[in-house]
């Protein structure tokens, strides 16, 4: 399948978070659960991030085989990649739009993961795809630090 190019052609990063947790809370960034990014305040949707986090009462673990798991304080200091349930994935790629959908809406700025329109591909397959049981730890989540971006279209030059 090739790739498709971002269709917001977000082209500058107004700002970021470093490459470490560390890096990230001296800069005032705050870690989201919800698409496990640290993110500039300016591309946090606190109010998204709160109704995900209350969604339902999500577990994360060290393992794929779900024998260790790991307290929701644990996992919002934003330092470890974990596994999640595919219902958790699921749910990631619904909110991530939510998001994706509010900043537009009201001109905000987007992080440059959901900007990215590859993240869109994925969640659509990752929806469509068939698995009988959506309690199964089969997503890996890593640890990210995207740019925010600009949701303005950029001219075609």
């Amino acid at each position: 399948m090739p790739l498709l190019e971002d269709d917001l052609a977000p082209k500058r990063a107004l700002s970021q978070c470093g490459n470490s947790s560390v890096e990230a809370a001296a800069l005032g960034c705050h870690f989201d659960i919800m698409s496990f990014s640290w993110l500039p305040p300016a591309c946090f949707d606190e109010q998204l991030t709160h109704d995900f986090e209350t969604t339902e009462d999500w577990q994360w673990f060290l393992d794929q085989n779900g024998t260790q798991p790991v307290s929701k304080e644990e996992v919002l200091l934003g330092e470890r990649d974990l596994f999640v349930s595919s219902r958790y994935h699921k749910h990631h790629c619904t909110f991530m739009w939510k998001k994706l959908h509010r900043a537009l809406g009201k001109g905000h700025l987007i992080d440059s993961y959901i900007g990215n329109y590859n993240h869109t591909v994925h969640c659509e397959h990752m929806l469509l795809m068939e698995d009988a049981d959506s309690a199964v730890l089969n997503t890996r989540i890593l640890r990210k630090f995207p740019s925010c971006l600009s949701t303005k279209v950029q001219p075609a030059t």
